[in-house]
């Protein structure tokens, strides 16, 4: 897992090891508000193939739903819903994950979404989880 975002309120850099340490005991915080953790995909194409993921298998997702890329506006609105749910409930989620089936980085906007949310401090972290083959140093 590729962390965007790993920084704690005075903008130093933590170590994944202490993300362990940050979990919420589930029955303290109980009904939740809102949601810890929100997951947003910003692309179901992948350039690989893996046998274990089901993005591999198109036939298996032929008619379901359509491939391809969220578009950048589209995104924008999903955060700044949000960002709205945040302020009414005066907290943020702990974690934005860009990623669910497909390769974030083959989203051509990815770099624009995550300073997006950054930008709108809807979440502790921003996370991505990428096979890295799409990375360059502009992203």
């Amino acid at each position: 897992m590729l962390n965007i975002k790993n920084t704690d309120s005075n903008n130093t850099a933590r170590h994944p090891v202490e993300e362990v340490r940050n979990f919420v005991n589930l029955p303290d915080v109980l009904p939740l508000g809102m949601p810890l953790a929100i997951m947003i995909e910003p692309t179901n194409l992948c350039n690989f193939a893996c046998k274990y993921c089901p993005t591999a298998y198109p036939e298996l997702l032929k008619g379901k739903r359509p491939m391809g890329s969220m578009n950048f506006e589209l995104y924008c609105k999903i955060v700044d819903d949000i960002v709205e749910m945040c302020e009414n409930n005066k907290s943020k989620i702990r974690l934005l994950q860009l990623w669910k089936d497909g390769e974030p980085l083959l989203n051509k906007q990815i770099s624009k979404m995550v300073e997006y949310a950054n930008n709108k401090k809807i979440s502790e972290t921003i996370c991505i989880t990428t096979n890295a083959s799409a990375l360059t140093n502009k992203i």
